[in-house]
């Protein structure tokens, strides 16, 4: 931590210097702390404050950690001078700034332009109201609060505190404290933002003793749970007991139905040998399970899915032709390329007898029959239809599924439909894939690359079903309103 006076005796010129915008966090005087710069102005700005003598930039947080390419109004008007002390170019083309708070700066203006993005500052010390009794008073509490804050926090090593434990400059103690919190960053903000320093700690003294009492009620919380789940082992030990005396006495448990009613299921079904040694594992945990417990609910839904959808060998229909010639004629009126298409497709597909080459994908503007086209199609073929609109799925697992793990976990939106159809060979309708997107929890479209691919789709995983499930005689076909924003990879296996 760099030694600073109480009041910030640094001068800083009301100049225009370069501006670095940060997301989730606050860089403080006197701290040093590593920022990744991802958008192309502050990369730009960072690079030439680097190039300088002086090596400063101000540095100032974004109101919402959402917006790539900040502008004037999303920015805090009160950041940080800082002193670049090294700079790293990462493979992805963003860098990594090791950063040094120097001094608190007022920023009066922003100018931004499409490569840069500077800032008119003035100094806006800190100022401490006054040094009395209170004040000491003050510093001394929160020393004590941080301390008991470390305790309680498992992510800070409780030797933090001894930085401190000796420290009677005002300033320095704030920083390092506010610096040294798990506190969201806006609200580090608002603390910082706060022009009196008398205000500003009994503002640290009031989160820290917030987060200490919240920590206090989650381990009550805590407590409570375990508590429960000692209740609910204890009952499920009297409950094997009572499942025991039924049993010598010939009488069969009220939740024995259900267990029963599933094993009558397995026996019944045809069911893949993968698929029936997973049932017939989840029905012996099942039965072990007192009604009351919480994962009951969870394999009883699980069984309820696994036993619900189609394992029987489908119905090979024959295509006739000439009928679904017919059928495309009275439903679409003109579209004569795009039936003809069609036709050419399923002719191919009535010889080979099953589902090869490229996957069709209906491109066009909203309102021209794409999902129309096939409906008819699965009328044509004699095959249930299934419409799943693919528009704003951004999570990989809303294709493959959660895993049961999570709390509400479902499975994927391609077993959901399968399972609505209630036969193997349904022909599913993918809605809008041009508005597919990604974020962190993972590609969707990766994951519909192994659906759509007839070489690897047989073996299906699906992650709450955990096995694999056979899609290969399932008819795909895709819409799209412009083949422009269809991913690469997904758009290559389509016609």
């Amino acid at each position: 931590m760099k030694n600073t006076t109480d009041t910030e005796k640094i001068t800083t010129p009301k100049i225009k210097l370069p501006l670095l915008t940060i997301k989730d966090n606050v860089i403080l005087p006197g701290i040093v702390l590593p920022v990744i710069a991802e958008n192309s102005v502050s990369i730009n700005m960072a690079e030439q404050a680097f190039n300088t003598d002086d090596r400063l930039i101000v540095c100032v947080s974004q109101k919402h950690t959402d917006e790539t390419e900040p502008r004037a109004r999303d920015l805090y008007r009160i950041g940080t001078l800082c002193y670049i002390m090294q700079l790293f170019r990462l493979p992805d083309g963003n860098i990594r700034v090791l950063l040094e708070g120097r001094s608190r700066i007022y920023i009066e203006k922003f100018q931004f332009s499409h490569t840069s993005g500077n800032a008119y500052i003035k100094p806006h010390n800190k100022e401490m109201d006054v040094f009395n009794l209170m004040s000491q008073a003050l510093m001394r509490s929160v020393k004590t609060e941080f301390r008991k804050y470390l305790t309680i926090n498992p992510a800070l090593p409780e030797e933090l505190f001894e930085a401190i434990k000796d420290q009677n400059s005002y300033n320095e103690l704030f920083y390092y404290i506010l610096s040294n919190t798990s506190l969201p960053f806006h609200k580090k903000q608002f603390i910082y933002e706060i022009d009196s320093m008398m205000k500003s700690l009994q503002n640290l003294f009031d989160a820290l003793d917030h987060e200490i009492k919240l920590h206090e009620l989650e381990k009550k919380i805590q407590g409570k749970v375990k508590d429960k789940i000692d209740k609910i082992q204890k009952e499920f030990f009297l409950q094997q007991q009572l499942n025991i005396i039924n049993q010598e006495l010939g009488i069969s448990p009220e939740e024995r139905n259900e267990w029963q009613l599933f094993k009558e299921k397995i026996d019944k079904l045809n069911l893949s040998p993968e698929a029936r040694e997973k049932a017939e594992s989840e029905l012996k945990k099942f039965a072990r399970i007192p009604i009351n417990s919480p994962e009951y609910t969870v394999i009883y839904n699980y069984l309820n899915l696994l036993l619900e959808l189609p394992w029987e060998d489908p119905v090979q229909n024959d295509i006739d032709i000439r009928e679904a010639r017919k059928i495309l004629d009275d439903d679409h009126y003109g579209l004569e390329k795009v039936k003809e298409r069609i036709i050419e497709y399923l002719a191919v597909l009535k010889l080979s007898k099953k589902i090869k080459g490229q996957i069709i994908c209906l491109v066009g503007p909203p309102g021209v029959g794409k999902t129309s086209l096939g409906k008819s199609i699965g009328k044509a073929l004699g095959r249930e239809f299934v419409r799943l609109s693919l528009g704003g799925v951004r999570d990989e697992a809303e294709i493959r599924g959660h895993r049961r793990t999570y709390i509400g976990a479902l499975p994927g939106v391609i077993i959901q439909s399968v399972k609505k159809a209630k036969v193997r060979n349904p022909l599913i309708l993918m809605d809008e894939i041009d508005k597919l997107s990604k974020d962190f929890r993972g590609d969707p479209a990766s994951a519909l690359l192994e659906v759509l691919d007839p070489e690897q789709n047989n073996t299906f995983r699906d992650h709450y079903l955990d096995i694999g499930y056979d899609l290969s005689d399932v008819l795909f076909i895709t819409t799209a309103n412009t083949e422009q924003s269809i991913p690469q990879p997904l758009l290559d296996r389509m016609e």
